[in-house]
């Protein structure tokens, strides 16, 4: 009976300030949901599995340039010791994914994800054909007939679920092999694939020089009762006898891990760890709140207490109260975790299929602990420290003016909601004012009738890419370029020739690597000098560039850069200095950095050789309608190239706009919810002081105490406390600054008056909140003060 009536007192005094218990709500609500988001990414990277009865026993092996070194590609020498030793695997092989050009039945090329695998690796997987036969040694031997196997949402998506497909023919690539199989939807292994392909090992290091590619995954299968520490002992074994034994086998390091290890552990847990305390900081600003709300309670408490209640009673009854707040705003942060948690897994391309970043049991358990423990830090302990005082004091009304006071642990507190407030805001500040940059980079493009695609390049060369594209019907200008416009390309430093009195400049600028059509094509015109032409990349041609006009603002002071040089402070691969550039054109800003205009100027370099590039037609009408002849045109050439993700100029960076804006409102919502708390706390501290403290104000006023002097009385502390808190905010909004070159999009610093707006903001409105009780306690007149109990 006595909890009930508990929870119903609780309920109604909630009721009674409903700005505050709302405020209450959505603040936890939000740390919540940042604490869970952030626990179920670590559980999803951490202690995700393959879904199989073996899983445990599948592993992958890496190779690292010993010692220490990055990582690289298994040479076939311990491949082959590897596979040899039964005692630890029960089986080696490898797969990984890669795009291929399909002819589809209706006619259209496609480029679909095919599974390149050893056909024995897919026998630990629990899964059977349902149709047709599974993939088989036989077919990944030097000779065999090209085979393949079809994923069933493939073969119901594009097949119309034809039973009679196997035994057809498949065009993968130019090459027609024959669908042998059906496997079920479930069979997801190594990643989505919609075919499978037999892979040999032997003839892939071959082709290779004796070293698979990096990207392709060594799996093993450890033996039962293996470990994995076992495993990676005989590894190292492995690599000094393959050392040893072959002179090709160049010294390395062999690694162990479970399929589903990313060896993200320490990251992820920091990570966790940092948003939970984001929780325990909106905790501790709720406690400010519900100490000051039980100190106003302490005549009501000492009554009860009178009364028989016990210490104990009094301080469960202030933690149910806010038990309420957390049970209204435990399934608001669990439903906005899970949007958080799907929004940020979209980001996330070709993401592992075990990987499930939807909250389950396990997240829900862990809402629970963390709501419980917020109540705890926003509940017991304010209770504990204001019902922790003698109450005869307390009826007597003779209250020391000192339990009015926040104490330490609670100005420290005051401190960090301040600073985190400050970094939020400031954080808020940097994606908004790249967002704005975003949108509002006025590019120098007339029009926007440009097709684009991803190229995934194997081999191909740049001057049969160009030939490929100029061969397509209608196109006006084609081209390939390292990056598109509205991208983040790479950024390279540079230092300016000295001319006369002129100083050479060095800094960073973004670069792209560009064919000769590649700027015409994107609509790009020259405002002085010319584009890059064919004599460019002749072979001994001088070095030369295009540069924009940022650049030229930025290393020339706006003065014209044609025939100026410049030159990369990078050494070459022979040791030897960059040569120097000829600046032979200059061109409008065509969004080099369009996220932080500081990193606006850049320049176009003739493009060499071709890694990862897109391909740019210029086409009339609809860009759109001329994919599937670009898609033909390339894979006519060489099926070496496949265009992916065709998508027009506007289309190119909607990802780091959408990324932009959504930080920017998490940050903006986080910030002002953590100020609104600080200062409700500021508020309601000052004004309890106010009315606790009214017969000595009235006093000191009668005794002529000055006003400033009854200001620093009341307000003094608060003022330090804010001005510590901004300071910590500053120093960690720096930090945060520096911080920014992890991402691989630029992001401004948010211009030179943003750090002190926010700051002064804060501070400013740290004292707005002081106001009305200082100005209730400067109008408090001594008789008045002298009837005051």
């Amino acid at each position: 009976m006595s909890l009930a009536s508990d929870l119903r007192s609780g309920v109604r005094l909630l009721a009674r300030n409903p700005i505050v218990s709302l405020t209450s709500v959505f603040a936890l609500a939000l740390g919540i949901a940042l604490a869970t988001a952030g626990f179920t990414a670590a559980r999803t990277l951490l202690w995700s599995r393959l879904p199989y009865p073996a899983a445990d026993r599948i592993v992958r092996i890496y190779a690292y340039e010993a010692p220490g070194g990055d990582r690289t590609g298994l040479d076939l020498v311990r491949y082959e010791l590897l596979h040899a030793r039964s005692e630890i695997f029960e089986h080696v092989g490898a797969a990984g994914n890669r795009l291929v050009n399909v002819v589809l039945p209706s006619g259209r090329l496609d480029a679909v994800t095919a599974a390149a695998v050893t056909p024995a690796t897919l026998a630990f997987t629990p899964f059977r054909p349902v149709s047709g036969r599974p993939l088989v040694e036989s077919d990944a031997r030097a000779g065999a007939a090209p085979v393949v196997m079809l994923a069933e949402s493939f073969w119901r998506r594009e097949f119309a679920a034809d039973p009679r497909v196997i035994g057809r023919p498949l065009d993968i690539g130019g090459t027609p092999a024959t669908i042998v199989g059906i496997a079920p939807e479930a069979m997801k292994f190594p990643n989505r694939p919609d075919l499978w392909l037999p892979l040999d090992v032997r003839m892939l290091a071959a082709s290779a020089g004796g070293r698979i590619d990096s990207g392709t995954r060594i799996i093993g299968v450890l033996r039962g009762g293996v470990s994995i520490a076992r495993a990676n002992a005989d590894a190292a074994g492995v690599s000094q006898r393959a050392a040893a034994a072959d002179s090709r086998a160049r010294e390395a390091r062999l690694e162990v891990r479970g399929y589903t290890d990313y060896n993200l552990g320490a990251p992820l847990l920091i990570v966790v760890g940092a948003l939970t305390m984001i929780l325990l900081v909106i905790a501790t600003n709720i406690a400010n709140l519900v100490f000051a709300r039980s100190l106003a309670r302490a005549r009501e408490f000492a009554v009860r207490a009178a009364l028989g209640a016990s210490r104990h009673r009094l301080v469960g009854q202030v933690f149910l109260e806010v038990v309420v707040l957390g049970a209204v705003a435990a399934p608001l942060g669990l439903a906005a975790s899970a949007a958080l948690s799907t929004h940020v897994a979209s980001w996330i391309e070709d993401a592992p299929f075990w990987m499930n970043f939807t909250p389950g049991a396990d997240s829900a358990a862990f809402v629970v602990v963390v709501t419980l423990l917020a109540c705890g830090v926003a509940g017991v302990w304010p209770a504990l420290r204001a019902t922790r005082r003698d109450a005869a004091d307390d009826l007597r009304s003779g209250t020391r003016a000192g339990d009015a006071r926040f104490g330490r642990v609670s100005s420290l507190l005051l401190v960090m909601q301040m600073a985190l407030s400050i970094v939020a805001l400031y954080g808020a500040a940097i994606f908004a004012d790249s967002f704005r940059s975003f949108g509002a980079a006025n590019l120098g493009l007339p029009d926007q009738q440009v097709l684009a695609a991803t190229l995934g390049v194997d081999g191909a060369k740049v001057t049969d890419v160009e030939a490929a594209l100029r061969g397509i019907p209608g196109v006006t200008a084609s081209g390939v370029m390292s990056a598109l416009p509205r991208q983040s390309p790479r950024l390279e430093n540079i230092v300016t020739e000295k001319l006369r009195a002129d100083a050479s400049i060095e800094d960073r600028a973004p670069v792209v690597e560009v064919t000769a059509g590649a700027l015409d094509a994107i609509g790009a015109r020259p405002i002085a000098g010319r584009l890059l032409r064919a004599a460019d990349y002749a072979p001994g041609a001088p070095s030369v560039a295009v540069v924009n006009e940022p650049f030229a603002r930025k290393f020339f002071a706006g003065a014209s850069p044609i025939g100026r040089r410049f030159r990369s402070t990078a050494m070459t691969d022979g040791g030897q200095p960059a040569p120097w550039r000829e600046i032979v054109g200059l061109v409008p800003d065509l969004g080099l950095s369009p996220g932080d205009a500081t990193m606006a100027g850049g320049y176009y370099v003739p493009m060499k050789d071709i890694s990862f590039a897109y391909a740019v037609i210029r086409v009339p009408g609809e860009p759109q309608r001329h994919a599937e002849s670009l898609r033909r045109a390339l894979a006519s050439m060489t099926p070496a190239i496949i265009p992916n993700r065709l998508l027009t100029l506007d289309e190119a960076a909607s990802e780091e706009r959408a990324m932009f804006a959504s930080v920017s409102v998490a940050l903006i919502a986080l910030g002002a919810v953590t100020l609104m708390l600080a200062l409700a706390g500021v508020y309601a501290m000052l004004s309890l002081m106010v009315a606790r403290r009214t017969r000595e104000i009235g006093i000191r006023v009668a005794l002529g105490a000055p006003t400033a002097q009854v200001v620093r009385t009341i307000v003094g502390r608060t003022v330090w406390q804010l001005g510590l808190g901004a300071l910590a905010g500053c120093l960690l909004a720096r930090l945060l600054l520096e911080a920014r070159g992890i991402f691989v999009f630029r992001l401004s610093d948010g211009g030179d008056w943003a750090l002190p707006t926010v700051m002064l903001t804060l501070v400013a409105a740290g004292v707005a909140a002081s106001w009305i009780p200082l100005r209730r306690a400067l109008g408090v007149k001594p008789i008045d003060a002298l009837r005051a109990d």
